[in-house]
């Protein structure tokens, strides 16, 4: 099996966002206000974005078991199939308001990304939104 390359990784500055980047963000934005962290207390939004532009959107969603917990990527990216199962995805953005950097997806929803590629044989972009300071 021939391996190949199934998403990149992009650390875009919040304030040169624009078009369908700017949109994301805005989305990402909206899934930090509903996040359930009680326990980590990162919030994390992400939105995803398919190849005829439609946008869904997922938070973070913890429980006191931890194994039930879901990730903002995995929440986003389940909506996106499950409202638009023929479309493929064009990219993620990942925003997090509690740790300065970038904050990379788990093995998980590293794993359910690869998967996603594959299945649409296709790469796609991650974007980390940042301020121009970091």
């Amino acid at each position: 099996m021939e391996l190949k390359k199934c998403f990149y990784y992009d650390i875009v500055e919040i304030s040169r966002l624009e078009g369908e980047l700017l949109k994301m963000y805005e989305v990402c934005m909206q899934m930090l206000k509903i996040s359930h962290s009680p326990y980590s207390r990162i919030r994390v939004g992400a939105a995803v974005l398919t190849e005829n532009s439609k946008l869904t959107g997922g938070t973070n969603i913890e429980n006191s078991a931890l194994g039930e917990t879901i990730c903002a990527e995995r929440n986003a990216l389940f909506q996106a199939i499950t409202e638009y199962p023929h479309e493929k995805i064009k990219a993620i953005m990942i925003l997090t308001d509690g740790i300065n950097g970038v904050f990379a997806p788990c093995g998980a929803c590293r794993q359910v990304m690869i998967e996603i590629s594959r299945k649409q044989n296709s790469t796609f972009t991650v974007f980390f939104p940042m301020d121009k300071k970091h």
